[in-house]
């Protein structure tokens, strides 16, 4: 059997996440662990192999640059903050090494277009951790749409609530120099990346509203999203929602309406209401990963994914600052 030998950078909270996903990847083999704070890098290595002993920093390391150095690795994960991600993978790529990176892939289009050159170049993986393109809710209503069964989307309302920026407060997600933003930026970015996927349309133009309140980075945000064709995209992201979390997706064609609130999908046509009862098998950012490295599977995250949310991120932060739309290019 083939074995995928992974480095991991940055272990936060987040790395938990993608670490359960790999137990189920049996290719994967992950075999050193970074952070600058070695006790996050110890409690992930000891997540990870819960049944081993180990001397005190075997696996550990602080620099992601020496651990690339040191161990024969294949590929690695970038889970660090946001202002950090382009660095450490054009590091990771230019030393042959296939990357998936954390959403999202960079701050600006303009790295993000240099990280997909990069990959491009050296014939290496670059994948974006945006878990949606692998729920069977989301599979299912894109391949819908692509079924014809609701007609020509005309418009996409999403929304999403968050208990974000009270845990988020004194933290680097309010930092905006590590973090380039707030909720838009951070849970917003898998609402921005999901409506296009949907359709999969190319955006000409972003008008947005945004607020603070009061806070160093964004909390409220209404964006506006003209796609090529007929299509709208309208984005509602309240960072201070009063419970964990609730999103909705609507999906409005020339035939017919797509619901999917909380994962839940309905479907509204003249000739009447139901909810699916058989989706789509589910996978994960993790083993599409692993399986792309192996020539098993397509990306279906790519760089370009993470270019797309760049683009409209930054046209929106740039749309509030100046109050006017500003025009996509890509």
């Amino acid at each position: 059997m083939p074995v995928v030998r992974l480095g991991i950078i940055g272990c936060g909270s987040i790395s938990y996440y993608h670490m359960t996903n790999l137990f189920y990847v049996q290719e994967a083999r992950v075999v050193a662990f970074c952070d600058v704070n070695k006790e996050n890098a110890k409690r992930l290595r000891n997540y990870v192999y819960r049944h081993r002993d180990f001397k005190q920093d075997e696996m550990i390391y602080e620099d992601y640059r020496e651990m690339i150095s040191n161990e024969e690795l294949d590929a690695v994960y970038v889970l660090t903050p946001h202002a950090y991600h382009y660095e450490q993978a054009m590091y990771a790529l230019r030393h042959n090494l296939h990357v998936l990176v954390e959403k999202p892939m960079c701050i600006t289009p303009e790295e993000a277009k240099e990280l997909i050159s990069e990959a491009e170049r050296r014939k290496r993986v670059l994948l974006v951790s945006y878990q949606r393109h692998y729920e069977p809710p989301f599979r299912y209503v894109r391949t819908l749409i692509r079924s014809g069964e609701i007609g020509d989307v005309r418009l996409i309302t999403a929304r999403i609530g968050q208990n974000w920026i009270r845990p988020c407060t004194g933290t680097w997600r309010t930092d905006p120099k590590i973090s380039g933003g707030g909720e838009l930026i951070d849970s917003g970015s898998h609402i921005v990346d999901i409506t296009q996927w949907l359709v999969d349309k190319k955006p000409i133009e972003v008008y947005a509203f945004i607020s603070n309140d009061g806070a160093p980075v964004d909390v409220y945000s209404h964006v506006f999203i003209k796609l090529e064709g007929d299509t709208s995209i309208v984005i509602v992201i309240n960072g201070n929602y009063k419970d964990a979390w609730t999103e909705e997706e609507i999906i409005d064609g020339t035939n017919g309406t797509v619901y999917i609130h909380n994962g839940r999908v309905t479907v509204v046509r003249e000739d009447g209401i139901y909810t699916p009862t058989r989706l789509p098998r589910g996978s994960s950012p993790d083993a599409n990963f692993i399986n792309c490295i192996l020539g098993r599977e397509p990306n279906e995250s790519p760089g370009f994914r993470g270019l797309l949310v760049a683009a409209i991120t930054q046209a929106a932060y740039r749309s509030a600052r100046e109050g006017r739309p500003i025009k996509i290019t890509l």
